[in-house]
């Protein structure tokens, strides 16, 4: 009787899946975002992290702008000039009168703690003249697109932070973040 050789099956460590590595910059990204070595300032005054309640509260303030518009859509548009190569900045090519409205409103929730503006909630008139009142004197004339700007870093950086659900084993979908 002769023994068959048995066959031993050394472990392969499968390659780096694009996923995994997608995986790993995006949580370099959300360490990036909430580093301490980017600290958030509006005139030299530290603005407090954009949390899920001021999110949610300048969801809110905001949605019912009929004529509004949207703060997300500057960094798309950013992102298309720069895959145009086009010489224009978003500066040339938008007027920033249009998105000053929603970057103040953010600004005042994030330069204030609150119980500065708790008093105001469900009182949507009064929230948005506080925030407007506000904004006539933090913000000065020619200071639009760097309160943009940081209105949009601020939501940005918030909103990376925040965890998408994996989906269930059988939806086909990609994993989460």
């Amino acid at each position: 009787m002769s023994r068959s050789k048995k066959t031993t099956v050394a472990a392969i460590t499968p390659p780096e899946e694009p996923a995994d590595a997608f995986a790993q910059q995006q949580e370099q990204v959300r360490e990036d975002a909430w580093s301490t070595r980017e600290e958030h300032l509006w005139n030299d005054q530290p603005l407090h992290a954009w949390s899920r309640e001021r999110d949610a509260l300048f969801v809110r303030l905001s949605e019912k702008d009929e004529g509004g518009y949207d703060l997300a859509f500057i960094p798309r548009m950013i992102a298309l000039l720069q895959a145009q190569a086009t010489p224009q900045s978003i500066e040339q090519t938008i007027d920033p009168l249009l998105y000053i409205e929603q970057a103040s409103l953010v600004l005042y929730l994030a330069s204030h703690q609150p119980d500065a503006w708790d008093h105001l909630r469900g009182r949507r008139p009064a929230f948005l003249r506080a925030a407007n009142a506000w904004a006539e004197i933090a913000i000065q004339l020619g200071q639009e697109w760097q309160a943009i700007h940081t209105a949009v870093r601020l939501i940005t950086a918030h909103r990376q932070m925040i965890a998408i659900r994996r989906p269930s084993a059988g939806s086909g979908a990609a994993s989460g973040n």
